[in-house]
């Protein structure tokens, strides 16, 4: 679908994940296949399938400033949204300081991951601003995640 609609894209830089079991072993799986190709100074984007995007352009904003992060230092970079009402099978994100805002972007320390197991905690926290749902999108390099 994706080479569909930008046919430009070079096939090789498409990976199909071996095994369909969680974000975990994909995203390993990408920056080995990064490295192993000679490219693990390249950052790279994994997104969640599953979430609708309503603003397209902040959404082109973000993964500019994610790669640009990603080029110069070694962080894992992720993403969420204020979520409006729980959502379960999903993990949350508590914000911690605000580090950069570009273009209506803002990039924020992680400063606690709230594993979708601990529902009293998750309920205890909605309605605050600085909870996350967690998106999964995330950048990297592949050599960053190696280390």
């Amino acid at each position: 679908m994706a080479k569909e609609l930008v046919p430009e894209l070079d096939e090789r830089n498409f990976f199909l994940e071996p095994e369909m079991r969680n974000h975990g072993p994909a995203t390993g799986f990408t920056a080995m296949e990064m490295i192993k190709r000679g490219m693990g100074d390249e950052p790279f984007m994994l997104i969640q399938t599953d979430l609708i995007r309503t603003d397209n352009e902040l959404f082109l904003k973000a993964m500019d400033l994610a790669d640009e992060i990603a080029r110069r230092e070694k962080v894992y970079i992720t993403g969420g949204m204020k979520p409006e009402f729980i959502v379960e099978g999903v993990d949350y994100l508590v914000k911690g300081e605000l580090i950069k805002e570009v273009s209506g972007v803002k990039l924020y320390r992680v400063a606690d991951y709230i594993d979708r197991t601990e529902k009293e905690k998750i309920k205890s926290m909605m309605g605050s601003d600085n909870l996350l749902l967690h998106w999964n999108h995330t950048a990297m390099t592949g050599n960053n995640l190696m280390e």
